[in-house]
């Protein structure tokens, strides 16, 4: 039998696609986790920024935001109508956080209509703050809820049951 060209390149072919299987077949665990979610904040957990916290105040909300995350901006609505519910509450202070120039985050939040008072630069990366949008509601420096994600309605609820500002 004579090897022409074309069944020389089948052949390696073939060869080829039995080492691959091979190569998958020995380094395949079935018990792996495919997707990892990315790591969040605990309730208990002291925040690593807590140094750029405003001093004298007891409860926080801290939304971490980014103008390029769309589950940021379609939860625009509820981060405007929390920043007037606290408005009216004295015990809680919300706070916008994000990894890009304050005047980005600023001016990102008023077109998105939320007139925030309370905006801050984290400088420094917090890989458990690499999602967008997450919500924390901190007393004092440690975390007693979280939210990662955009909130459908049932856990906007959640947030402001959490403050008691319903």
């Amino acid at each position: 039998m004579q090897l022409t060209l074309d069944r020389l390149a089948n052949l390696a072919l073939i060869v080829r696609c039995i080492g691959a299987t091979a190569l998958i077949a020995r380094n395949w665990n079935p018990t792996q986790r495919v997707f990892v979610p990315p790591e969040t904040y605990k309730t208990g957990e002291e925040v690593r920024w807590a140094d750029m916290l405003p001093s004298g105040d007891d409860r926080f909300v801290v939304v971490f935001v980014r103008s390029t995350c769309s589950f940021c901006t379609n939860s625009m609505p509820f981060y405007a109508r929390l920043n007037d519910l606290i408005e009216d509450a004295a015990t809680v202070r919300l706070l916008f956080i994000g990894d890009e120039p304050k005047e980005v985050i600023e001016t990102y939040l008023r077109q998105n209509g939320v007139d925030a008072k309370n905006i801050y630069r984290l400088n420094n990366p917090d890989p458990k703050l690499g999602v967008t949008p997450t919500l924390l509601v901190l007393r004092g420096r440690k975390v007693t809820h979280s939210w990662v994600g955009q909130l459908d309605r049932s856990k906007e609820g959640d947030v402001t049951k959490a403050l008691q500002l319903e």
